[in-house]
């Protein structure tokens, strides 16, 4: 069994968990309600696909998510992650507030907004605790109490698959959701047979993944070499924008403490506040913070 996670598209499981197929589905109910508890009955009765685009606003970047759900309690949106990054999770989180403000456009939306569930499922271990999933809600610090529950986030850990003990898989100690995802990360066909043996659903998914095999390497998997060059290309942008920010701020400092010498040159040739705001074009505020001495 190789021990490489296995970066499937996003385009791919998109396609897979947006089907209308039954077994498709079915899988779609088992990742949701394996990760958010909610009655897979329920969630077969009711969840049925929205539009990807989740903001109206031609202006606003980063609308488009993988599948949105709506099951006529929540909207339930399924992110695939391949690599860390400030920018996924700021993606993410657009994602999320989008989801909220899509619903308001009156004053009397505010009473009967639709809680969001974000579903992130990623390569990697967002919180560095080797757990398979994590929650997050807004929570009040000192005495960690849930404010509300208008947005839940859950990160799936796929990382963790990779540690697993191969016995407890072989003799099925792991839980479903576990079991469904292993796909993502495992090309081994012996144990994916015996794993999936006798489940209908998982059969038909893999048959979705396995059909893709004219291009399997430009569609079906994400070149590792080009993963990497994208996590080097985020970073080095990453560390622009530090560097810039840096220089930002250290131009702004320049430019108050030039304006403080001005400030202070004018005062001593004994012109007023009010001659020194109108030349200067600063107001009382502003006026105040030149005269403090550094």
């Amino acid at each position: 069994m190789k021990n490489d996670i296995k970066f499937i598209n996003d385009k791919v499981v998109k396609k897979i968990l947006t089907s209308e197929e039954e077994e498709n589905r079915e899988y779609l109910v088992r990742i949701i309600s394996g990760v958010t508890g909610i009655d897979k009955t329920l969630l077969k009765d009711n969840i049925k696909l929205v539009t990807n685009e989740i903001s109206s606003n031609i202006n606003t970047v980063n609308s488009v998510v993988d599948a949105v759900f709506d099951d006529n309690r929540e909207y339930i949106n399924i992110e695939i992650n391949y690599n860390y990054s400030k920018t996924t999770i700021v993606k993410n989180n657009i994602y999320v507030y989008h989801m909220i403000l899509r619903q308001v456009k009156k004053s009397k939306d505010y009473k009967k907004v639709t809680p969001v569930i974000q579903i992130n499922i990623n390569g990697y271990d967002l919180f560095g605790k080797n757990d398979f999933l994590y929650k997050t809600q807004m929570k009040e610090m000192k005495y960690n109490l849930i404010r509300d529950e208008m947005i839940t986030v859950y990160d799936i850990n796929l990382d963790f698959l990779r540690n697993i003990d191969y016995n407890k898989i072989k003799k099925g100690h792991i839980s479903d959701l576990e079991k469904i995802l292993y796909l993502f990360i495992c090309d081994d066909k012996v144990l994916l047979d015996d794993m999936y043996k006798g489940d209908i659903t998982m059969d038909k998914i893999r048959d979705d993944f396995d059909k893709i095999t004219w291009e399997r390497d430009s569609v079906l998997y994400y070149d590792p070499e080009d993963l990497n060059r994208q996590i080097i290309e985020e970073k080095v942008e990453e560390e622009v924008n530090k560097r810039m920010e840096e220089i930002n701020k250290r131009l702004d400092k320049e430019t108050k403490q030039t304006q403080k010498l001005i400030v202070k040159n004018m005062i001593e040739k004994g012109l007023d506040d009010k001659i020194i705001k109108d030349v200067l074009n600063i107001d009382d505020e502003t006026l105040k913070s030149c005269k403090e001495i550094n």
